[in-house]
């Protein structure tokens, strides 16, 4: 065989093991997977089928002695896959070469099958920490070494082809190191591929693990007219829907609105979108019991590391009971400001928290001056004793009602009891 022969025919070999790897990449293209023993034999199984194909296809030297690519593929599954794979898949392309092939190149065929496996498997060992980040020139460099076992198993165990393997020698090498480099940066890339897939699966998991235990309802939704619902937390119960039920029904939150308030909240959510600003919404929607409950919703648009919109994600909170008790205290302070008696509340210390406007006419200090301050300090005439003030706050304190008649000081200086 001539030389241009041979080397269109260690060229076709290598291209036929590139398509191989392809599909099988393609193969096995999934979303993460746990390592077990039933998928790393698995995997070994499809690794040797593909070495005994390329074995099918042959550089045949003379009777008896081949060349093709099987070392380069149980190297590269060593660098990727591991020991249990590389080992069954050494296996089955060991047994296809004695059996299946023969001739008196047997024993440099099985070496070179069990050199280029440990060959991967040592590479493996030594870069196990770093295999995302491998360098081209470390594929070429393991392409180089495959090539040279190769050489030097035919150089010492068939010497009768000495000088043909070393007038080879040059292509070989040159063929070897460049499909080396084309399988490592392929399967580089699917190990990157793998470590993002199986980040993104830790971060989901931490999501939901952290968003299921929240009494909020935590959500995504799609950045459409509908902000159709991706995933809801289980606290959507409170609003009397099952997680499920409400991503069944993609226009339930439009339709759940109150009817004066829909057109503000997606005219807000479109704006805040358009505009990349952060939501704070509070609007009225309807609980599935029919009643309406008051929702404060803050949300903001998550985005890739180029920028582009993903999706929306928000708390959406019940704050109806809180509006409640906002509202009924709104209207006790209102009555207690408009009462004609001087009320004032304070701290356990006595500082004054709250006056009303009859305080403020009696003793001539207004709210701001006598807010944080004591009554000590403002009002105190010293006409009462200090076993008097003990006995008052003694009582207060105590949580009793303390009865009595005070005479204390206005700001002008005057007195009143």
């Amino acid at each position: 065989m001539s030389h241009p022969e041979l080397l269109s025919g260690f060229v076709q070999n290598a291209a036929l093991l590139l398509i191989v790897a392809l599909i099988f990449d393609l193969r096995t293209r999934s979303p993460v997977q746990a390592t077990t023993p039933q998928r790393s034999l698995g995997l070994g199984l499809l690794i040797g089928g593909a070495g005994v194909f390329t074995m099918l296809f042959p550089v045949r030297l003379e009777p008896g002695m081949i060349l093709d690519a099987r070392g380069l593929l149980l190297a590269i599954s060593g660098v990727f896959f591991g020991t249990v794979p590389t080992v069954v898949a050494m296996v089955i392309t060991a047994a296809y070469r004695v059996f299946g092939v023969g001739g008196p190149s047997v024993a440099v065929g099985v070496s070179f099958i069990i050199g280029s496996g440990l060959l991967g498997l040592g590479f493996r060992a030594f870069r196990h920490e770093s295999l995302t980040a491998l360098h081209w020139f470390e594929f070429v460099a393991l392409g180089f070494a495959v090539a040279m076992l190769q050489i030097l198993l035919a150089r010492y165990l068939l010497p009768s082809t000495d000088t043909l393997i070393w007038g080879l020698a040059p292509t070989l090498l040159i063929v070897s190191m460049a499909s080396m480099l084309a399988l490592g940066l392929l399967l580089t890339d699917r190990s990157r591929r793998a470590a993002t897939l199986l980040a993104l699966a830790e971060r989901e998991a931490s999501f939901r693990a952290l968003t299921e235990r929240l009494p909020a309802i935590v959500y995504r939704a799609a950045l459409d007219a509908n902000s159709t619902t991706l995933y809801v937390s289980p606290a959507i119960v409170s609003l009397g829907y099952k997680p499920e039920e409400w991503l069944d029904r993609t226009d339930l939150f439009v339709h759940s609105l109150h009817p004066d308030d829909r057109e503000r909240v997606l005219a807000q959510l479109e704006d805040d979108r358009r505009n990349g600003r952060a939501t704070d919404l509070v609007y009225r929607f309807r609980h599935r019991n029919g009643s309406w409950r008051t929702i404060h919703d803050r949300a903001e648009v998550v985005r890739d590391p180029q920028g582009h919109p993903l999706y929306l994600q928000g708390v959406m909170m019940d704050v109806t009971d809180q509006q409640r008790a906002a509202a009924a205290n709104a209207l006790q302070a209102a009555a207690l400001d408009a009462a004609v008696d001087a009320i004032a509340i304070s701290d356990r210390e006595g500082n004054y928290t709250w006056v009303n406007q009859a305080f403020t006419a009696l003793t001539q200090y207004r709210a701001h001056e006598a807010l944080g301050r004591n009554p000590r300090e403002l009002l105190k005439t010293g006409h009462q004793s200090p076993e008097f003030y003990a006995e008052l706050w003694g009582t207060l304190l105590a949580g009793r009602v303390w009865t009595g008649i005070l005479v204390n000081r206005r700001k002008d200086g005057s007195e009143y009891t």
